[in-house]
């Protein structure tokens, strides 16, 4: 394990090492998908604040649901409502965190560089670049 600065919400590096994990695993995920551009990010965090609202929805709806139906019920129901809005809010928080940074890692960090060969979108090489001939 390697050293870095203790935290006292994080002592042990514990949380860090789990955003780490799930960012590799989101990022592992959007490559396979081929998210590529700021406009699939874009697309990909849409979906996210859609999915969020959705939940939100049929959370206070279910709620709603309960208070009409069988009102006894709608204090447990509102607690468990609760605990769901605040995951979701976490969840949104925390995917939005993550397509933030592979759009800076991932997506920006690619402007510019050329990776193992790769041609990068828009250029061509026909061997008449300004950088060559800049040698010649």
């Amino acid at each position: 394990m390697g050293h870095w600065p203790m935290k006292f919400d994080d002592p042990f590096g514990r949380k860090a090492q789990k955003q780490e994990r799930d960012y590799a695993s989101l990022s592992e995920a959007l490559r396979k998908a081929g998210v590529t551009t700021a406009a699939d990010v874009q697309r990909c965090e849409r979906n996210i604040t859609r999915n969020a609202v959705i939940m939100v929805v049929l959370s206070l709806l279910s709620v709603l649901l309960a208070a009409l139906v069988y009102p006894a019920v709608l204090g447990i129901v509102t607690v468990l409502a609760a605990i769901v809005l605040l995951w979701i809010a976490a969840s949104t928080v925390s995917g939005r965190r993550h397509l933030q940074r592979y759009r800076r890692e991932e997506v920006d960090g690619k402007v510019g560089k050329v990776r193992d060969g790769e041609v990068p979108d828009g250029e061509a090489h026909d061997g008449n670049s300004k950088t060559e001939e800049k040698g010649a």
